[in-house]
């Protein structure tokens, strides 16, 4: 993780306070807190965008769903993501979208970790909105207790 990303990140998210995306919280429905975490995933997104592009191709991040539910929201309103964009100098002025980046359920886990690392490390820690558990969490997870179907009275006789 590039040593510059926390603090680049919290001067995009401080420049994107100043975009009023009370339009969007309202379309969405959604909560000022969720708000404030999309603020913080966008702001992350291109700090690490801007500070190291090659580097960004594999150091992907993964919003939750309440994040990518008003990322889409935002998006559609092209003038205001647009504004969003620039007010952070975001490379090329833009903050790309790639909606199938979790399909391969690898990768979606190793993005997820990434986010949260990068989350704690720019903003002292995880959203309060949580990602679900991935499909590969989801199988390993079924395994588990499998073996351990003893109660506490198998030992009396």
């Amino acid at each position: 993780m590039h040593a510059a990303l926390p603090q680049t990140a919290l001067e995009m998210f401080n420049k994107l306070q100043l975009v009023n995306l009370e339009s969007v919280r309202a379309h969405v429905g959604t909560t000022k807190q969720h708000m404030t975490d999309y603020r913080r995933f966008l702001a992350l997104k291109a700090a690490a965008e801007k500070l190291n592009p090659v580097a960004f191709a594999h150091c992907l991040f993964s919003p939750t769903p309440e994040m990518d539910q008003i990322w889409h929201a935002h998006i559609l309103d092209t003038r205001l993501y647009r504004e969003a964009c620039a007010a952070m100098e975001a490379k090329d002025a833009f903050v790309h979208h790639d909606p199938r980046g979790g399909d391969d359920p690898d990768v979606q886990k190793a993005r997820r970790e990434f986010t949260k690392a990068a989350f704690t490390k720019c903003y002292g820690g995880l959203p309060a909105s949580k990602w679900p558990p991935t499909t590969m969490e989801i199988i390993e997870g079924a395994g588990r207790g499998c073996d351990d179907d003893e109660s506490p009275d198998d030992d009396e006789e």
